[in-house]
């Protein structure tokens, strides 16, 4: 059985584009990652302004790319 860490660690890779949340005004906006911690968080850029922090696995989202991911539901 795989541990809930391991599977964190391995949530995001370094270039992914992920939705994170800026704790300032805790909305979220497209990140990309820049380094991944070992408990599932992430170093990460802000597109839009390019400011950087760090952010915990609750805090990161893996942005899906249209047409990828699951199918709607009928």
């Amino acid at each position: 059985m795989v541990s809930r860490e391991a599977l964190l660690k391995d949530r995001f890779c370094v270039g992914d584009l992920v939705y994170a949340e800026f704790e300032e005004d805790q909305l979220w906006y497209l990140a990309r990652v820049l380094a991944v911690d070992g408990c599932g968080g992430a170093r990460v850029e802000f597109v839009e302004y390019g400011g950087e922090a760090q952010c915990g696995p609750e805090q990161l989202e893996l942005r899906v790319a249209e047409g990828e991911g699951p199918a709607p539901l009928k």
